[in-house]
């Protein structure tokens, strides 16, 4: 648990730092609490942390308040799974975020398209241009809190991805709920204007 904590606090420092000035307000001290939740799973503690900092930096034009964006999307799916919301109330949250910013979290990333495993990050070439599709799920595998979808802006070579790992992010330009509300999986993402860099995990 203590290296996956470490593993998002620095994509958290990473993202910051490419933002302006005014995002170094939003420090790794506010950010801690919501990763050792996520870590430990504490879907409820996750969702409630987050949207309190999304309430004091409402501007996802400030570094890391995309990533609080999807923390908070995936942690209220992690709620549904568990009874705690209901899917009436995950609509209504989830679609606050639609044409918003998205930084998504950090996964292995491969071009083949038969073995496909959970939280990994799979490209492929549609036409002159790179789409890519993750399944986001709990540790367990029991639970597939989101399928996301990203149209990327910019074609690339994408067996140079092969084997590494990397985060997406982008515009969330639609969602789709299970309209059966089922706990197989919860939603379907759609990303737009998205991109991809190489995450390097803190050592």
């Amino acid at each position: 648990m203590h290296n996956r904590i470490q593993a998002l606090l620095f994509l958290f420092l990473v993202v910051v730092g490419a933002g302006s000035v005014c995002a170094q307000e939003l420090s790794r001290e506010e950010m801690l609490p919501i990763f050792k939740s996520l870590g430990e799973e504490d879907w409820d503690n996750a969702f409630a942390q987050a949207n309190k900092l999304l309430k004091k930096f409402p501007s996802d034009t400030i570094g890391g308040v995309p990533l609080l964006n999807y923390i908070s999307i995936f942690s209220a799916a992690g709620r549904v799974t568990k009874g705690n919301m209901t899917y009436a109330e995950l609509e209504k949250h989830v679609k606050k975020f639609v044409g918003h910013r998205l930084t998504m979290s950090a996964h292995p990333t491969t071009t083949d398209t038969v073995k496909v495993a959970f939280s990994t990050t799979v490209l492929k070439k549609r036409g002159d241009h790179v789409i890519g599709e993750n399944t986001s799920a709990n540790r367990a595998a029991t639970n597939i809190f989101a399928f996301e979808y990203f149209d990327f802006d910019e074609d690339f070579p994408i067996e140079d991805w092969n084997g590494l790992t990397s985060r997406c992010g982008g515009i969330l330009e639609k969602v789709e709920f299970n309209p059966n509300k089922s706990m197989i999986w919860v939603m379907r993402l759609h990303v737009k204007n998205a991109w991809i860099h190489e995450f390097q995990p803190a050592r």
